[in-house]
């Protein structure tokens, strides 16, 4: 009976927590949704006075304001140079009048900058030619907007709900904030002398600069990336779901914080363009196979005006026909008859500091191994300390013997 009753306590319990989640979830949600409206409010006109109406008009007076300024400002019948901002605007405030709970919301904190603001309308669709006015006292005022609370900066209306995406997320900077650009990853083909003794190296590649025109910003000349909504700038979103959290990159801004409306044109809103490059490297004497040399700052410009990326170049050294290395060392055979092993010879050989003459002593065994002194490969920058070049001897055996070939070896086997 008390194990069954503890159970049950377990399930009530379990779809509380549950519940409760899930309204934290949906309060997330209506909040980001009021601030999307608020940042809208923000930028408009007062809706009532562009569509020449009074606070309490009814639903059929909106609409029928909106339909007569609609057809006036149509950029189809109206050739005027702001017809289209006008039309835009008349969309705008019919979208929130039209709507009860947007309309409703901005009755009770609607947003506005001045009183100014509504007359330079008014001179607008009137054709005032001083309607510049309104420009100038928008740029004067740097872009804030006011609200109806107690006439608070509305930038500052949503700070406390920022900082708790802020600590929700655990992110005060965004998913993608002053990213490194990506590297980029080549092949240096060098043939076998080249490795030995490096040298400059000219490479071309493909790489992503900073956009010139809108230098990164990804922006069309004289505009801003603005904060995205979804996320508050922070470029995550973040979710409850049974008790567990989860940060997600928000899909809105692609992790960036910032949504941009007028993208540059050159660069078509990513903030680079690729273009080809020319380099030149220094390589190091002795450069060996699989090395990766690094230039910082020779990758990818970042899309997120951070730091370029790098460029890595991997050497790959071709293999030579008659010379391999063994650290600083080269390593070459040599094949000799049975003659020149029992008594000995001269015979010259290929280096990589060229063609050398050597005397191989007589009485020699397959696979002896001769070193010749400093003729390998140099030790960093040192012109006097080299490695040592290996010369392994081979017997070469004769693949045809004639007949008084065989009884001069029968002679020599009863000597021995």
């Amino acid at each position: 009976m008390s194990l069954s009753m503890s159970r049950k306590r377990k399930i009530c319990l379990l779809r509380i927590h549950q519940q409760c989640d899930q309204i934290i979830n949906d309060v997330i949600k209506q909040l980001s949704m009021i601030k999307k409206l608020f940042y809208t409010f923000s930028t408009i006109s007062n809706p009532y006075k562009v569509l020449g109406i009074n606070k309490g008009a009814s639903p059929q007076e909106i609409k029928q304001a909106y339909y007569k300024l609609a057809q006036l400002y149509h950029p189809d019948k109206n050739a005027a140079k702001d017809a289209a901002k006008m039309f835009t605007q008349v969309n705008n405030a019919y979208e929130i009048l039209s709507d009860e709970s947007k309309r409703r919301m901005y009755d009770t904190c609607g947003v506005q900058e001045d009183n100014s603001d509504e007359q330079d309308f008014e001179d607008e669709l009137r054709g005032n030619a001083n309607s510049y006015q309104q420009k100038a006292r928008r740029k004067q005022s740097k872009g804030k907007y006011y609200s109806k609370f107690h006439q608070a900066e509305y930038e500052t209306i949503f700070s406390e709900f920022d900082q708790f995406f802020q600590q929700k997320h655990g992110k005060k900077k965004a998913y993608y904030a002053k990213k490194k650009g990506d590297d980029i990853k080549l092949d240096l083909n060098l043939s076998f002398k080249d490795s030995v003794f490096g040298g400059k190296h000219k490479l071309s590649y493909n790489r992503q600069k900073t956009c010139d025109t809108c230098k990164g910003s990804r922006c069309a000349p004289g505009k801003t990336a603005q904060k995205c909504f979804s996320c508050g700038g922070s470029g995550w979103l973040f979710y409850v779901d049974g008790g567990s959290s989860m940060e997600v990159k928000c899909n809105n801004c692609d992790g960036w914080g910032k949504v941009v409306r007028d993208p540059c044109h050159t660069c078509e809103g990513s903030g680079i363009v690729e273009k080809e490059f020319d380099i030149e490297i220094e390589l190091p004497k002795g450069i060996q196979n699989g090395t990766i040399i690094r230039q910082s700052r020779y990758g990818h410009a970042s899309q997120y005006q951070g730091e370029p990326g790098d460029l890595l170049i991997e050497v790959e050294v071709e293999e030579d026909n008659t010379l391999r290395r063994d650290g600083n060392n080269i390593i070459s055979e040599l094949e000799l008859s049975v003659s020149e092993m029992v008594l000995g010879c001269k015979k010259q050989i290929q280096t990589i500091w060229g063609a050398l003459e050597i005397s191989i002593p007589g009485a020699q065994q397959p696979r002896t191994k001769l070193q010749i002194p400093q003729y390998g490969i140099q030790y960093g920058q040192s012109q006097w300390k080299k490695g040592d070049h290996i010369v392994i001897l081979n017997l070469e055996i004769p693949q045809q013997v004639n007949e008084r070939t065989k009884q001069l070896y029968y002679e020599l086997l009863k000597q021995l």
